[in-house]
C-alpha cells in the first residue's frame, strides 16, 4: 500500500468524512 494514500485517507478522516474514517480504520485493522 502506497503511504501517500494512506496519509490522504488520514487527511480525509481528520476533516470529518464518516466512510473515509471507517475505510481508514479498515485499514489500521489491516495494517496492525
Amino acid at each position: 500500500m502506497d503511504l501517500r494514500n494512506l496519509k490522504h485517507l488520514r487527511s480525509l478522516a481528520l476533516a470529518g468524512e464518516p466512510l473515509s474514517e471507517m475505510v481508514f480504520d479498515k485499514i489500521r485493522t489491516e495494517y496492525a
